[in-house]
């Protein structure tokens, strides 16, 4: 088994970022691996979700596995943990006794009935807020060691391809916007077939769909040709590999100065670091890690 996260397209470095990561790599599934982030105050996830314009929290997550199966959840209010109701979602039969299509993506208010017919845990939204986002909302200093946007997690094996995102969002954003964490195709893609790739990415809402296009290029070349043409900060990870299961491929790229990585390969051990960026603005990087 091969799990890896990133903790999110980074300005500078926060050392502590990588402890965390490093404990999310030890975990036994993408759920258990983003869980651990969205508890710590340093990833814009969960309890450490970046405020919006009126101070409050609203986040989002989506999950996906090789099996078809897909969750999201968005303009979450009550939650710290939204990355394990957006797998609840993926994996619920509920939808069938009524007859009707499966849910792939539910938001506020619906999340919160979603919550009453799972049982689900809620959260207050003074519980959400971490002293940290308290800070950065108040003061909104970009210099600060901010994580931009969404942190990922992909899972590789033998049996199971899945990948989990989830988001606080920008900061000061404007309630019930949702970002590209939630959306189909563009934050979380994770699939078994003929040169797939299981892929987690932030940022740019098409990525997904176009690196799964039918093509023979190799998913380095196709990552290099979409980024090329597109601004903004963005920064994502993505494990391919060959239909055997004999190799596997771990891509990192992000045009940020830093995006914090984890990973634990098929031996067990696991390997922290910074992946560092200083190219001009409209370059971008990707490191490939035979695993």
């Amino acid at each position: 088994m091969i799990i890896a996260v990133h903790g999110g397209a980074s300005i500078k470095k926060n050392n502590e970022m990588l402890e965390v990561l490093e404990l999310s790599a030890n975990s036994n599934n993408v759920i258990e691996a983003i869980e651990v982030l969205e508890d710590h105050e340093s990833f814009n996830c969960g309890y450490g979700s970046n405020l919006n314009l009126e101070g409050g929290v609203e986040n989002e997550a989506s999950y996906m596995n090789d099996k078809n199966q897909y969750g999201a959840v968005g303009c979450v209010r009550n939650s710290k943990n939204p990355a394990k109701i957006a797998e609840k979602i993926a994996k619920s039969t509920w939808w069938r006794n009524r007859k009707l299509l499966h849910p792939m993506l539910i938001v506020g208010d619906g999340v919160n009935r979603f919550f009453d017919e799972e049982n689900v845990e809620k959260s207050s939204q003074e519980s959400l807020k971490s002293p940290k986002s308290i800070e950065n909302f108040e003061k909104l200093e970009k210099e600060q060691n901010l994580s931009y946007d969404t942190v990922g997690a992909i899972l590789w094996s033998s049996e199971l391809c899945e990948a989990s995102s989830s988001s606080g969002g920008i900061i000061l954003k404007n309630p019930g916007r949702l970002g590209h964490s939630c959306v189909y195709g563009a934050g979380t893609w994770a699939e078994t077939r003929k040169d797939a790739e299981n892929f987690r990415k932030k940022k740019c809402g098409e990525i997904a769909r176009r690196l799964l296009n039918p093509s023979d290029d190799l998913p380095i070349q196709k990552l290099t040709e979409f980024f090329a043409e597109i601004r903004g900060i963005f920064g994502g990870i993505a494990i391919c590999s060959e239909q055997s299961g004999e190799h596997q491929e771990l891509l990192i790229f992000h045009n940020s100065p830093y995006l914090p990585v984890a990973f634990r390969g098929k031996n067990g051990k696991i390997r922290k670091f910074w992946s560092k960026f200083e190219g001009k603005i409209g370059e971008f990087m990707i490191k490939s890690i035979v695993l």
